[in-house]
């Protein structure tokens, strides 16, 4: 028997894995799976995928020289992501 075909809804560069919207994407940080995918931030420089609450604390302690909230990632967010 068949598996059903899934719809994929997004895709990270980074891990080279497809999710699947019936799981949620997870924050790369936090590792928390949202479901709301309005709360998953794409950071174009570095191609993490993190929660909105991980990029704005992040941006909250390291502003105006805002990092990727990763600890291995020393990539320069973009003024449009700190906004």
């Amino acid at each position: 028997m068949e598996e059903p075909l899934q719809t994929i809804h997004s895709f990270s560069r980074e891990a080279g894995q497809a999710y699947i919207i019936d799981e949620g994407i997870p924050c790369a940080n936090c590792r928390k799976t949202f479901m709301d995918f309005t709360v998953i931030v794409y950071l174009e420089n570095c191609n993490h995928m993190v929660c909105k609450d991980c990029l704005t604390e992040s941006i909250n302690l390291q502003y105006p020289d805002s990092c990727c909230p990763m600890n291995d990632c020393d990539k320069k967010l973009y003024e449009a992501e700190i906004r």
